[in-house]
């Protein structure tokens, strides 16, 4: 996601500006926008899309 311009450092914790990152990839890449870090979007967040 950083690659997306997110600037995330690892914590290892679901914050909302992790999920509203999340929804954002889900969204440019045609997936189902439920927040979850399925294998669709953890695919997606390497070889997807970028957000808008």
């Amino acid at each position: 996601m950083n690659a997306f311009g997110y600037g995330f450092t690892g914590t290892g914790c679901y914050y909302d500006k992790t999920r509203e990152a999340v929804l954002a990839l889900q969204r440019a890449n045609g997936i189902n926008d439920s927040g979850r870090l399925g294998p669709k979007t953890w695919d997606a967040a390497w070889n997807g899309k970028p957000p808008r």
